[in-house]
């Protein structure tokens, strides 16, 4: 990528944060441009990197590389290994895959216990860390644990007088919601809930090239007060509560009005003023759009304003295939419950829905399967329905985390009879039996699993031969 690449990026968003100052980190996304500009969490870190007098933070992501393939930042084309800083903000577990290729291609040792004081210090954050941190350990210096609008201020205060690496970790371990392995060891410290007046994270600049376009997403609430088995939002896996953004709030911080709304958390749908939010940017004439519903809590006057914010597509839930499956993880939404949505929802002018399904639940046999089937074909004669179905993938700490994960004969299984059962009638979209067990596999080994991860990248060995070893691995242990 040259730098009128580079160049023509910057040049189409808008409000960019990033400022001149005299400490530089890098603060990098495993994945592409498109996603990271998706990301409030990473957003909102580099913000808060530039917020700082100083520090100036540069963006970085997985295909912003220069013609020899090394890794380039975006705000001054530099060379990811010419940063005494390198922050990265992990999502997904399958990311630390990436985040290995984009190291050694920046000539970078992957390994913190390779490196030494002249090279980049290391601090990885993101969602990851509140899953599987220990996955992290062999890799970065510092790990901020969960949310980090608290932690991270007082660190860059910390980091800008630039005392030496033995000296900083030292420090940084003892502060909250950090966590330094060479350090801590196994110990990893608390993940603290950030207080309400931190909050909310938003899309600070826009881009028509990000993966919502020029939306500008802002989070309306934090956590969840559900407690549905198998997430790792929910109240029974998280220690951080539930906590909701006043509407003047997200009025102030989107002010003026933008043409486009993306309204994000796990449970947008139980905000308490949820209704008056949707009211007010529906009639100051933007689009809305929200990260998530709940059936049973969109009313008509919900559709209505969804209707009018330019929703065309619900996007809802049903996670257990079947009633039976549902109560036991307390998901508590019916099937019936969806198809009264459905029904509403076309009728209210919303022709489309997307619905989120698993499978691969403790004790589910054929029976749920058909009853999954069934409830398709019912919501299709209600309404246009495209179906995810994904293998279940049991989380750390939830209360589903010892149970085993399905074999990818079972879930063809499922496969060909959810397309028997729906006739064509029905889009199903089939989420990788094998990502999910890498997945899996990760969040159960966590940092035991690197060195095969490094061997992954080092050979270019395809992604079936590193699921075979890291379930192999996990028979063994």
């Amino acid at each position: 990528m040259g730098e009128a690449d580079l160049k023509r990026i910057i040049s189409l968003e808008k409000n960019s944060p990033f400022k001149r100052g005299r400490h530089h980190v890098a603060l990098l996304y495993a994945a592409p441009y498109r996603a990271g500009m998706a990301s409030l969490g990473y957003l909102s870190v580099h913000r808060l990197f530039n917020e700082h007098p100083d520090f100036s933070c540069e963006r970085a992501f997985s295909d912003l590389t220069g013609t020899d393939a090394s890794p380039l930042t975006l705000e001054t084309g530099r060379p990811l290994n010419r940063f005494p800083v390198i922050a990265v903000s992990m999502a997904w577990e399958l990311e630390v895959i990436e985040f290995i290729g984009i190291i050694k291609k920046a000539q970078i040792p992957v390994l913190q216990s390779e490196r030494c004081h002249d090279d980049p210090l290391i601090i990885a954050g993101g969602p990851l860390t509140q899953v599987v941190p220990s996955l992290l350990a062999p890799l970065a210096d510092i790990i901020f644990i969960g949310e980090t609008e608290a932690s991270l201020p007082p660190f860059l205060d910390l980091l800008a007088t630039m005392p030496p690496r033995d000296e900083l970790l030292q420090r940084a371990a003892a502060m909250d919601g950090i966590y330094v392995p060479t350090i801590h060891s196994g110990a990893i410290p608390a993940s603290p809930a950030v207080p309400l007046s931190l909050l909310p994270a938003w899309s600070t600049f826009e881009t028509p090239l990000g993966e919502f376009g020029a939306k500008s997403l802002i989070e309306v609430e934090r956590g969840c007060a559900r407690a549905c088995a198998f997430c790792v939002m929910s109240r029974k896996a998280s220690a951080c509560t539930f906590r909701v953004v006043p509407p003047e709030t997200i009025f102030s911080l989107l002010d003026p009005t933008p043409a486009s709304v993306g309204l994000v958390g796990a449970a947008v749908t139980d905000h308490p003023q949820i209704h008056a939010i949707l009211e007010h940017f529906v009639n100051a004439g933007s689009e809305v759009s929200l990260s998530s519903l709940r059936a049973d809590r969109v009313d008509e006057a919900m559709l209505d304003l969804l209707k009018r914010g330019g929703m065309k597509t619900l996007t809802v839930a049903a996670d257990g295939p079947s009633e039976r499956i549902r109560q036991s993880i307390s998901k508590g939404i019916s099937g019936d419950q969806l198809i009264d949505l459905a029904q509403r929802a076309r009728l209210a002018g919303i022709g489309k829905m997307k619905l989120y399904q698993m499978a691969g639940f403790p004790r589910e046999d054929d029976s749920d399967i058909r009853e999954m089937g069934q409830l398709l074909m019912d919501l299709s004669e209600k309404i246009s329905l495209t179906v995810t179905v994904s293998p279940l993938v049991p989380k750390p700490s939830t209360p589903l985390a010892s149970a085993p994960f399905p074999p990818e004969r079972q879930i063809k299984s499922v496969l060909k009879n959810l397309k028997r059962a729906v006739k064509g009638r029905v889009i199903i979209r089939p989420v990788s039996w094998r990502d999910a067990a890498l997945e899996y596999a990760l969040d159960q080994l966590g940092g035991e699993a690197v060195d095969e991860l490094i061997d992954h990248v080092d050979n270019q060995s395809s992604r079936g031969a590193l699921v075979a070893s890291l379930m192999g691995m996990l028979r063994h242990n």
